[in-house]
């Protein structure tokens, strides 16, 4: 069975190249994509305001047939879910599609903490069942995935289960690109071996850096020297990762970071295997 990626549309400005941006993933990693949009969210699609205002399931599918079309992926799984509240129902459509993959946007134009993400993408984020793969406002048209072929990933590690559980699904994501990956350590207090790092693939391309200063920024520096596409971190952990919900790591990375950054909930390393 091919694996799925569900690609999340809740009204974001850049919904065609969010679409365009799953679509080219699903490509890369030759993978279906089904795109889910529920209507009734808070803020409609740009190209679904006159469905959503008329409460057209029908108009709506015709919307994303469109995207579709201008994003060249005619074969995409198109699903308008009439009711519901948009994050459960997304994870209920990833849950149910067994995906590997969950990709949605973020709003930058709300303040404070958690705030950043918006609801949806922050509770996805939290308790997704799968990977969350978190595009940031404005970079959208810069994020190419035809060519994250053979790159290297960057993944945040704290030496705690979550963090070795999220190092292993990076490390998968860059088999599955044909790339390498380095997994960062930041501060006095990380004891992690080169070893240990070593043994998440033995025969592949991992890599250890130790780093000082402030997480988010020293991941974003190990990943824009290495030109990475993308830094993966778990949700919730231990060390330099302590905070409630997504962890002031993760929230300082989506306030900064120049790329995407997947984000590993702690729903989905419960439901993982060791």
């Amino acid at each position: 069975m091919r694996p799925v990626i569900v690609c999340g549309l809740d009204g974001s400005p850049c919904t065609g190249e969010l679409v365009r941006i799953a679509a080219r993933l699903a490509e890369v990693l030759d993978a279906d994509l089904h795109l889910v949009h529920v209507l009734g969210a808070q803020s409609a699609l740009p190209s679904l305001a006159s469905a959503e205002a008329h409460d057209s399931e029908r108009e709506a599918l015709t919307a994303l047939d469109a995207l579709c079309r201008a994003a060249g992926a005619p074969d995409a799984k198109r699903s308008v879910i009439r009711y519901g509240d948009p994050a459960r129902r997304l994870a209920i459509t990833a849950e149910q599609s067994h995906a590997m993959l969950l990709v949605v946007g973020s709003r930058g134009d709300q303040r404070g903490g958690d705030r950043l993400l918006g609801s949806v993408s922050s509770r996805l984020a939290a308790d997704a069942p799968c990977p969350v793969l978190v595009i940031a406002p404005g970079s959208e048209a810069h994020i190419r995935p035809e060519e994250w072929r053979g790159r290297t990933l960057v993944t945040g590690q704290d030496g705690s289960d979550a963090g070795w559980r999220a190092a292993r699904e990076a490390t998968r994501l860059a088999e599955r690109l044909g790339g390498g990956l380095i997994a960062v350590t930041v501060g006095p207090d990380a004891q992690l071996l080169d070893d240990e790092v070593a043994a998440l693939v033995p025969t592949g391309d991992v890599r250890h850096e130790r780093r000082h200063g402030d997480p988010a920024w020293e991941l974003e520096a190990v990943a824009a020297a290495m030109t990475a596409p993308l830094i993966a971190v778990g949700s919730r952990g231990l060390g330099p990762w302590r905070d409630a919900l997504l962890g002031s790591v993760v929230r300082d990375l989506l306030k900064t970071a120049r790329r995407p950054v997947l984000i590993l909930p702690a729903a989905s390393l419960l439901a993982a295997p060791a």
